[in-house]
């Protein structure tokens, strides 16, 4: 249940509105804020997750039907989160990606070697919103822009000189 928790805190804390639905064949937390909904269960291993996976997604979209089809806008954002305990083998890894890229009534993440509060979080990055203080204060612009871009490039972007002109220093140094 660690992962179930973390999870729940995590994204209580970015502003979505949180339960655990215990009613089916494994506990789930639910989640949705004004655009997205979906689900985050958690497994012991990965082997149990590749098992396991399609049946608990079947399930969720079974129980929650109607929902779906209350507020269809939202049936594009529903989110499928599957998180196993412990770490996987590069077989696990290519049939989580596997799961991921399958987009059938569900987006999908799913991840392996989440028993920690830091993968836990990493594994939700995608559904989290950006705290701008948080990502403004570690960000030296002009730090990173000078270290990846020409000079005359890196001042035209930071004295917001005209498109034409960055087109024409970005075509100039290719």
């Amino acid at each position: 249940m660690k992962i179930l928790d973390t999870a729940l805190e995590t994204l209580g804390q970015h502003g979505y509105r949180v339960s655990v639905d215990s009613q089916g064949d494994r506990p789930l937390l639910l989640f949705e804020n004004r655009s997205v909904f979906g689900f985050v269960a958690s497994y012991e291993t990965p082997a149990e997750l590749l098992s396991d996976w399609g049946h608990t997604q079947e399930s969720f979209l079974n129980r929650y039907s109607r929902a779906l089809q209350l507020h269809p806008t939202k049936a594009w954002n529903a989110y499928g989160v599957f998180l196993a305990a412990l770490p996987g083998d590069v077989f696990a890894s290519h049939r989580f990606g596997a799961i991921e890229e399958d987009f059938n009534a569900t987006r999908k993440i799913a991840r392996a070697g989440t028993a920690s509060a830091v993968e836990v979080r990493r594994a939700l990055a995608p559904l989290l919103t950006i705290s701008d203080a948080d990502v403004l204060a570690k960000l030296d612009i002009e730090h990173r822009l000078a270290s990846h871009l020409p000079d005359s490039l890196r001042l035209a972007l930071l004295k917001a000189q005209p498109a034409n002109r960055i087109a024409d220093l970005i075509e100039g140094a290719t």
